[in-house]
């Protein structure tokens, strides 16, 4: 079997919108023939820890937990001064001084020496064919390429999102940044033998910085669902969430809040009809994960809107199982057209009908075009958002095409695995055609394991 280290940033039991994709490769590699060695963060900042995930890595995975060097450097100096200070505020107040200073291309630049280290270590001691590396964060797909350079293997960079044409960085960033940005990214582009990633418009976006030789090296591998995560039976969400309540419809969203998330305009849809329809908010309900409770009371929306803060990966399952609609918000920029979100797969699993504000065309539309299963709005179109809760609150129904469930299964994550491993296999017999020689050393049984 083939060995490839995956350079994985986010990964159980950290809890992030990036975590489910490298986790489902990681879990189904093993079937078509490749080994996986996870290259992962130890003490991750200002990350949510839900650690029921790590129930969801496949069993005997190789995971190395691998520190920033803000966090050894911060427990080296707390330990030489512990006779005079605390220990562990010390060690954490340095090593949040140090990701303040040191965070291009983010915050998470100081697990790039470590885990760089790391890499080229495991391979001195186990070896692996190939490198595969997702992002963002961004210094993840550093870390990979220069593992890949020092050991000559073949690199996969696997881009989650745009990177330096996502409009935060296009927006938020001044020319000199921007300029940084570009030029991180295409060291990537240019070193790496094979980039994934989530949409063919994002494809076309990250091949517009490639000559046009090295155009078919860039792959589209969308984001998927797990079968699996909807026939386990969870314990998870409080009874009182798991059925609706009587007589009423429920809406439910799983997902962050943030300003250009567009969760907003169904939010100010309900404030709409609190004025203009009250009576129809009587038989509706919202139920919200993933974010802080506040914005439904900021907009006066409690006792219409129950927030329920942060759940588990499995509890959001069983929340959208719960469902009568789900609702589906884009962001703003690039992104309302280009891009497919990972709980859009998750929220086709559960078989429940979606309600999502997106232009048409985009890719959200061309995939409910061949999947059925979702109504699309176009934004800005308030009005017809309003009508449609008025109209689901009065019939009780919500009508969308149906589910093609044969389309559907080209999504799954086991099948979508297949593709990567076949652009793993493709780079590693370019490389050998080359070299004529495999990457893999003798294999060493004293490696972690989960």
């Amino acid at each position: 079997m083939k060995r490839v280290l995956c350079v994985v940033y986010h990964f159980p039991p950290l809890a992030n919108s990036g975590t489910q994709r490298p986790l489902k490769f990681v879990n189904y590699l093993p079937d078509y023939g490749w080994e996986p060695i996870v290259l992962t963060v130890k003490r991750a900042p200002d990350t949510v820890i839900d650690s029921s995930l790590l129930n969801e890595v496949r069993s005997g995975t190789i995971v190395h937990r691998i520190p920033m060097l803000s966090d050894k450097l911060g427990d080296s100096i707390a330990h030489l001064c512990r006779p005079f200070a605390p220990e562990l505020g010390l060690s954490e107040g340095i090593a949040w001084r140090l990701r303040k200073y040191f965070r291009f291309p983010d915050l998470y630049s100081l697990w790039k020496p470590t885990a760089v280290s790391a890499g080229i270590r495991l391979f001195r001691q186990i070896g692996f064919d190939a490198v595969y590396a997702t992002g963002g964060p961004w210094t993840s797909l550093l870390v990979g390429r220069d593992i890949a350079q020092k050991t000559n293997c073949p690199y996969v960079a696997d881009f989650r999102d745009l990177w330096s044409d996502d409009h935060w960085i296009t927006s938020g960033s001044s020319f000199r940044e921007r300029a940084r940005h570009r030029a991180a990214e295409q060291s990537v582009l240019e070193k790496c033998n094979a980039v994934v990633t989530v949409t063919d418009s994002c494809a076309s976006e990250l091949s517009k910085h490639l000559s046009p030789q090295d155009w078919p090296k860039v792959h589209t591998i969308t984001n998927g669902y797990d079968p699996k995560d909807f026939s386990k039976k969870f314990e998870k969400l409080n009874e009182l969430h798991r059925v609706a309540t009587a007589g009423k419809i429920r809406i439910v969203y799983t997902g962050v809040w943030k300003n250009g998330y567009g969760l907003e305009k169904l939010y100010q849809a309900f404030v709409t009809l609190k004025r203009k329809a009250p009576e129809c908010l009587s038989n509706l309900e919202l139920l919200t994960a993933g974010f802080a409770k506040g914005p439904a009371s900021e907009m006066g929306l409690n006792g219409f809107v129950d927030e329920l803060g942060r759940l588990s990966h499995s509890a959001c399952i069983d929340l959208m199982k719960s469902a009568d609609v789900l609702f589906l918000p884009i962001a703003e920029g690039i992104y309302q057209t280009a891009s497919l979100p990972g709980k859009l797969f998750e929220y086709l699993g559960s078989g429940k009908p979606i309600l999502t504000v997106v232009p048409r065309p985009s890719e959200v539309s061309r995939l409910f075009d061949k999947t059925g299963g979702g109504l699309v709005i176009p934004p800005g179109d308030e009005e017809s958002l309003v009508q449609l809760l008025a109209n689901l609150s009065r019939s009780g129904s919500f009508s969308v095409p149906p589910l093609n469930h044969e389309a559907l299964r080209e999504y799954q994550r086991r099948n979508l695995t297949g593709k990567l491993a076949d652009v793993l296999n493709g780079v590693v017999a370019r490389s050998q055609d080359v070299s004529g020689r495999s990457k893999v050393s003798g294999y060493n049984p004293t490696h972690a394991r989960l």
